[in-house]
């Protein structure tokens, strides 16, 4: 029998913009990793809430202009 998983993204998870450039992190969110390159010639890191536990990845490209949040897959 298969369990159905549901995930709750907390209000600040909610209102933060998906993929738009300069969106800062809200305050609940903190780094889990360093920006590691991915393919091509662009960085990403990983971010998790504390109050969801939602993991969401911030890119920035080869230049190291930020490309947004978006929810780890």
């Amino acid at each position: 029998m298969q369990m159905v998983v549901t995930r709750t993204l907390c209000d600040a998870c909610l209102t933060l913009p998906v993929a738009v450039a300069a969106t800062p992190p809200h305050p609940e969110l903190h780094l889990c990793s360093e920006y590691i390159p991915i393919k091509g010639e662009n960085f990403e890191a990983k971010f998790k809430c504390r109050a969801c536990d939602t993991i969401w990845l911030h890119r920035k490209n080869k230049w190291g202009a930020c490309e947004g949040f978006r929810l780890n897959p």
